[in-house]
């Protein structure tokens, strides 16, 4: 199903105190660099750059799938929880992430990672730089490149927050916005890769039935999660959506 799109306002240079936008970061893709919003986002202005990305491999993917649910555990804690962690200040995974929905996000995200990262001749360089070697010079294929390598691992993280969020039966309203922004958020994931990734078949077309393969795989998240977070893509995101 068609879904509707995602407008953004373009922010000031700077922003006092009063300008910035309430709970803006919840919401968002966690992509600083990329956000025209960002002179009005809080946690912006306090030099979280929420992003981070390396070259060679957004994120420390290799780590984050090697055999823990979340290797990267403070970046990702601070994900789910909305603040800063300090160093060691973490906590193991927990039950919620056997959850089924997350479960097959997880596999699904697993597999583009390591379809991505894995040698095609056993040898040599990665999949992942000899796409990025061919696509020199070709911005949008090398955008596409980046959301592919970063936007499966914030859907995992974001439905990961809209489960334990429709757990907490605390605070009814929190609840609500929680567990609907967060599911939004890992909806808009999913659009963002798949669109990257007709980017990537357009200009690759060698690649095309595995990566229609992924494209498929998503779009049962997609229904999945739409089933379990319904009307979560008319949740208004703070400034995202206003």
């Amino acid at each position: 199903m068609e879904r509707p799109a995602y407008p953004c306002k373009k922010g000031n240079e700077s922003a006092s105190q009063d300008d910035f936008i309430k709970d803006i970061h919840k919401y968002c893709d966690r992509w600083c660099k990329r956000c025209r919003l960002s002179s009005l986002c809080r946690y912006y202005s306090l030099g979280v750059d929420q992003k981070g990305m390396d070259s060679e491999d957004p994120r420390n993917l290799t780590d984050y799938y090697n055999g823990t649910i979340l290797l990267n555990k403070a970046m990702a804690v601070e994900m789910l929880t909305d603040r800063p962690v300090a160093k060691g200040d973490v906590q193991e995974p927990k039950e919620h992430f056997q959850d089924p929905l997350i479960v097959h996000a997880r596999r699904i995200s697993l597999e583009i990672h390591q379809w991505f990262q894995a040698f095609p001749d056993g040898k040599g360089d990665k999949r992942i730089k000899q796409l990025r070697q061919l696509s020199a010079g070709k911005k949008r294929c090398m955008d596409a490149l980046e959301s592919i390598c970063y936007y499966p691992f914030l859907m995992v993280v974001k439905l990961e927050k809209a489960v334990i969020s429709s757990k907490n039966k605390f605070n009814h309203s929190d609840t609500y916005a929680n567990s609907k922004g967060s599911a939004k958020t890992a909806l808009i994931a999913i659009d963002k890769t798949v669109e990257a990734m007709a980017v990537i078949i357009k200009e690759h077309p060698v690649h095309e039935d595995m990566i229609l393969d992924f494209m498929i795989k998503l779009s049962k998240i997609v229904s999945k999660t739409e089933k379990r977070f319904p009307d979560s893509m008319n949740f208004i995101r703070p400034g995202l959506d206003e």
